[in-house]
């Protein structure tokens, strides 16, 4: 359904026209210089007498020469004509009026080339959105295939698979989840739940170590202080080390000629060993032999 149009669309009326006809004919073989209609299309004939006075029709059908008319168009009054009068297809005002609306129209619902503000749902080519370059907006980037991969989102509640690596302080952190023994150069830890840092053992102090014998200080210990001495032996041997002697062998004896605790072989000597004196099994034939031992 559209307004039609030709150029040099001019013929005059077979017969004369009163003020209520609805069909007119112009002169013969004539008509086929006005528009071509399809089925709801039309055309805007302007009827002019002699005397220069004219109405504006309205032509909704055409069959060869003769013309189906609605009278009285764009302000105009309906009018008999005679035949002869001119029959012309104008562009009149009301053609100009109406194209000139259809591009306002058209131009009140598009957007400007710079700004502007979408509302609504907006579709391109029938779904498919395509942009010469990524958008952002608010300063922000979106996402899309060509940076981000949906199946490296970890969900909510959702463990992370990965290679274990982190990007800390400027380089690639890897954690491996394996013992391992000897002294490492760096480890990782800190003074609270929320901020990690790398230290170096090198530079740890045990002097004030939290266990020492099960003790906070070495000096609450019973047999310990802080100077590390043990009964008042410096640097004392570790549990379980093996005695070595501190002196040669002293003989003691006989143990008969002895009385008293002379006769006792007095701490810290320790008996290693016994003789006798020619075969003799009688104390006054009998010696120890003692000696003094250290602690390591």
């Amino acid at each position: 359904m559209a307004q039609k149009f030709t150029n040099h669309a001019v013929s005059r009326l077979a017969s004369a026209l009163n003020d209520t006809d609805l069909l007119f004919s112009v002169m013969p073989g004539e008509g086929g210089k006005f528009p071509v209609l399809a089925a709801g299309d039309w055309f805007m004939v302007t009827v002019i007498k002699v005397s220069g006075q004219s109405e504006i029709m309205k032509c909704t059908a055409r069959t060869g020469d003769q013309f189906t008319i609605d009278r009285a168009q764009e302000n105009t009054e309906a009018q008999a004509f005679s035949a002869g009068d001119r029959v012309e297809a104008r562009f009149t005002a009301g053609a100009i009026t109406a194209i000139y609306d259809r591009i306002q129209a058209v131009q009140d619902a598009s957007m400007p080339k710079t700004g502007g503000t979408f509302s609504g749902p907006l579709t391109f080519n029938g779904g498919a959105s395509s942009f010469a370059a990524r958008p952002t907006f608010a300063d922000k980037t979106p996402w899309d295939t060509g940076n981000f991969d949906p199946n490296t989102k970890l969900g909510t509640g959702g463990r992370a698979y990965s290679s274990a690596r982190l990007f800390l302080g400027g380089a690639d952190c890897v954690f491996n989840w394996a013992a391992q023994g000897g002294q490492p150069t760096y480890l990782w830890g800190g003074n609270d739940p929320n901020n990690m840092y790398v230290y170096t053992p090198s530079n740890f102090s045990v002097n004030y170590a939290n266990s020492a014998n099960y003790a906070n200080s070495a000096g609450s210990t019973p047999w310990a202080n802080a100077a590390g001495n043990v009964n008042g032996v410096t640097n004392p041997a570790w549990a379980g080390a093996r005695v070595q002697w501190d002196s040669g062998v002293v003989e003691i004896g006989a143990i008969g000629s002895y009385t008293g605790g002379n006769g006792w072989v007095q701490s810290p000597y320790v008996v290693v060993g016994m003789r006798s004196c020619g075969g003799s099994s009688t104390a006054n034939c009998i010696f120890f032999e003692v000696a003094l031992l250290r602690n390591q």
